[in-house]
Formats: C-alpha cells, sequence, structure tokens
C-alpha cells in the first residue's frame, strides 16, 4: 500500500506537536536517479547534519553527493567515500582531540555504523512535502516526544528499543543503523550537529525505516485515546497518585494497594 507522507506529517505533527519537520532519507545509487527538478543541489560544501538541517527547519528538498560533502565521517557512514586510512587507524580523530588515543579513536571508528553498499549521494526533505520514495524517516523531538514515539513502537510488541551513541557520528546512528538492521533507532546529537546542523539542546533523534511508520502512527493513536498525550499534564510531585491520576485505561492492579494493605 502506498504511504501518503502528507497524512503521516499530519498524524504525526497531532500527537507530537514538533518544532521542525520530520524528514525522508533516501540514499542514491547514482546522482542521476534524483528526477524532480525542484531539488535543491548545495551550492558549497557541507555536511550531513547541515543538509538535514536546512530539511529539517527550512522544509527543503535537497540531493547531495560526495562532492557536497565536508565531514568524511558522515560520507564514510553513508557509504560515499571508502574510509580513508588514517580516518580507520584513529589517527584523525585522535589527533582532532576526540578521543583519548589513537588506538580508542580506531576503536570508535569500529563501533560507527556504516552501509554497506557505496552510494553515489542521498536526498532529503520534509515529509509533508516529499519529492521522492524514503528509505528512512528522521524526527527530532525533545525527549517527551521521543518517548511517545518509543512507546507507540512498544505497544505493539513491547520490544525495547535500542538507544546508542558514541558522542560523536550521530548521522552515522540515525541513519545507516536502521538501513542496516531495518530497526527504529535512538540517539543524541553529536557535537556537528549541535554546532553545523542546528541542534538544540533539547533535542534526542528517533529515526525509522519507512515501511514501519504505519505501525508507528496506529502506535501513537492507540496511545493518545489511551490518555497518552503530548504535551504531557502534570499531577503534581507532592501530590499523592491514585488511581485516578493514570490514564484510564490502566485496569485494577496497577496500584500497590491492589495487593497489599498499607
Amino acid at each position: 500500500m502506498m504511504i501518503v507522507w502528507s497524512d503521516v506529517y499530519k498524524s504525526i505533527n497531532e500527537y507530537l506537536r514538533l518544532s521542525t519537520y520530520p524528514v525522508g532519507i533516501k540514499l542514491l545509487k547514482s546522482m542521476g536517479d534524483v528526477k524532480d527538478v525542484r531539488i535543491r543541489k548545495p551550492r558549497v560544501k557541507l555536511s550531513v547534519c547541515q543538509i538535514v538541517g536546512l530539511s529539517r527547519i527550512y522544509g527543503w528538498n535537497i540531493a547531495a553527493s560526495i562532492n557536497d560533502m565536508t565531514c568524511i565521517y558522515g560520507a564514510i557512514a553513508l557509504g560515499l567515500i571508502d574510509p580513508p586510512a588514517d580516518v580507520k587507524s584513529g589517527r584523525v580523530a585522535y589527533e582532532g582531540g576526540a578521543y583519548k588515543t589513537m588506538d580508542v579513536g580506531e576503536k570508535a571508528f569500529r563501533n560507527m555504523y556504516r552501509v554497506n553498499d557505496r552510494y553515489e549521494g542521498f536526498e532529503v526533505g520534509p515529509i509533508h512535502d516529499l519529492y521522492f520514495d524514503p528509505d528512512i524517516i528522521v524526527i527530532y523531538g525533545n525527549s517527551a516526544q521521543i518517548n511517545r514515539l518509543i512507546h507507540a513502537l512498544t505497544w505493539r510488541n513491547g520490544e525495547r528499543l535500542e538507544f546508542s551513541s558514541l558522542g560523536e557520528y550521530a548521522c552515522a546512528d540515525y541513519i545507516a543503523y536502521p538501513i542496516i538492521t531495518g530497526k527504529p533507532h535512538v540517539t543524541l546529537p553529536c557535537y556537528g550537529d549541535r554546532r553545523f546542523g542546528h541542534s538544540q539542546f533539547d533535542e534526542s533523534i528517533f529515526s525509522i525505516p519507512a515501511d514501519k511508520v504505519g505501525d508507528l502512527i496506529e502506535g501513537l493513536k492507540k496511545l493518545h485515546e489511551a490518555g497518552y498525550r503530548y504535551p504531557t499534564l502534570y499531577y503534581g510531585v507532592l501530590v499523592q497518585t491514585s488511581k485516578t491520576a493514570y490514564p484510564r485505561a490502566f485496569p485494577k492492579g496497577y496500584c500497590v494497594e491492589d495487593y497489599a494493605s498499607t
């Protein structure tokens, strides 16, 4: 069934009230696959996080190749270039001050997610106005919004959703990981994403394969109906909780008093 991405955007925004647009990302085997003349090309060299930032903040569809890239790590993570020896060895990260020793830098590089295939470029666009079919969807939000997304998925299957980070190379986490594994992922913006990509102090990053977005929307809808809302309705830190304080869906058995007298 074809996904109507403008409808997905309306649903996500209804439940989460995001401050920036969710974006779709597609890796390109050939830049010749960019068909729509409305898709912008960078005028200067940029990093992956800057291109994603332009799309999620300004709503631009952008296509970029290795010739448009500055950050070597983002280019490697997306399969745009083979890893140079001094990057693989950890020398670049070590001399840049990112890790204690070259050995630690080398280990961090080995732990960085990287797609398995080679690509010529990638496209990024806001899901309410996409000019291509995305591989994954990326959402920036605060911890309460990201929690709603996580819960929307665990509502269906009860499986723990993985969060991981090296403190660096965030684009590898939110792009390469879901493409490699076919699973959603949560991570934090790295230093580069904050310095160049305009991510804010309160933001985390959620990404999900495009073919799993239907499950996400269903979970958001069902939990909203059960009383799980954003923004969260505050109850009060010094007020004794009671059954009436919980979402209406909670049955007998949720409170301690259902099992023991106090």
